[in-house]
């Protein structure tokens, strides 16, 4: 069975929640309520250090973060916990994960904190108890087969990468 464990590292500490009955991930919140500095990093790869974490995070355009959640997350071993993207976040303020999906493995045991980049031309904000990505247990399947020959498969694809031959 998946499970997530979840410890919260400040009393401020929003714990991850479903949005819905049959959402498919946990909404992860910004926790911007700590002692330590912010850092960000302009789109010229320049460090640039806002305030305390009791402070909004300014991103222009470009900029990137790590936000922290206040949280650490963990699951059972042969299980990763996958951090998305939130649509929403995404195409209305231009903001999403650098990496696009984010691996936590079983093992780690330190703060999630979630890399965030702006694509939008305009600066956005990011305040506590923002929802900023979305989370979710997987299984992983490490089965590898060394194999002479492939499986074989039907498929009309004569293309090679990034190009499926079909026009």
């Amino acid at each position: 069975m998946k499970k997530l464990y979840v410890k919260p590292l400040r009393d401020s500490s929003k714990f991850p929640i479903k949005a819905t009955d049959y959402a498919a991930c946990f909404d992860v919140f910004a926790n911007l309520s700590g002692p330590e500095k912010v850092k960000t990093f302009d789109a010229y790869n320049k460090s640039v250090t806002q305030g305390t974490f009791d402070e909004p995070i300014r991103l222009y355009s470009g900029d990137r973060v790590l936000v922290p959640t206040g949280l650490i997350v963990t699951c059972d071993i042969g299980y990763c916990i996958k951090a998305y993207a939130r649509s929403g976040l995404a195409i209305k303020n231009g903001l999403t994960l650098i990496n696009c999906v984010g691996i936590i493995d079983a093992d780690y045991r330190k703060e999630l904190f979630i890399p965030i980049v702006n694509t939008s031309m305009v600066t956005q904000t990011i305040e506590q108890g923002d929802r900023i990505a979305q989370i979710m247990v997987e299984k992983l399947d490490d089965t590898v087969i060394i194999a002479d020959n492939l499986p074989p498969i039907e498929s009309n694809r004569n293309g090679g990468f990034g190009h499926t031959g079909i026009k």
